[in-house]
C-alpha cells in the first residue's frame, strides 16, 4: 500500500530551465526585431542586402527550432501522461492482487478451521453415531458457521 512514486524536481533545476527558456526567448526576439528592422530599411550599417542575408539563416534556424520544440514537447507530454496512466493502472493492479491474496489466505484459514472442527466432532461422537440425521444437521450448522465467519 505504497503511494505512487512522484517525480520530485529540485528548485534549482526548475529555475535553471525557466532561465534558459527566457534567455532563448529574448535572443529570438532580438534576432526577429533585427530582421524586421533590416527588412523595413531601418538598419543600413553594411548595406541593405548584406545584413538581411546574414540574419535570414539565423531566423530560419530559430523558427525551425521552435517548431521542433513544440512537437517534441507535445510528444513528451503525451508520453508522460501515458506513463502516469500506466503507473496508476499498475498500482491498482498491485492493490487488487494484494486484496485477492488476503482473501485467499482468509478463506484457506476458514477451510482449515472447518476441517479441524469436523475432525474434532467426529472424534467426539464416534463412528457409531455418524449416521444420525440430527448430528449431521448439527455438524452442517457448525461447518457453515465456521465458513461464514
Amino acid at each position: 500500500m505504497t503511494a505512487p512514486a512522484k517525480r520530485i524536481t529540485a528548485p534549482t533545476v526548475v529555475t535553471l530551465e525557466v532561465t534558459l527558456r527566457w534567455t532563448m526567448i529574448v535572443v529570438s526576439l532580438t534576432f526577429l526585431i533585427l530582421y524586421a528592422a533590416a527588412l523595413a530599411g531601418w538598419l543600413r550599417p553594411m548595406g541593405e542586402n548584406s545584413i538581411v542575408a546574414r540574419l535570414e539563416p539565423i531566423i530560419f534556424l530559430l523558427i525551425g527550432f521552435y517548431f521542433g520544440l513544440v512537437s517534441i514537447s507535445s510528444i513528451s507530454r503525451s508520453r508522460k501522461k501515458e506513463l502516469d496512466r500506466t503507473r496508476e493502472r499498475l498500482d491498482e493492479l498491485q492493490l487488487t492482487k494484494e486484496q485477492i491474496q488476503r482473501e485467499r489466505d482468509a478463506f484457506a484459514e476458514r477451510i482449515s478451521n472447518a476441517k479441524v472442527a469436523l475432525d474434532r466432532f467426529m472424534l467426539v461422537i464416534g463412528s457409531d453415531l455418524a449416521g444420525d440425521p440430527i448430528l449431521s444437521k448439527r455438524l452442517t450448522e457448525i461447518v457453515r458457521k465456521i465458513l461464514n465467519s
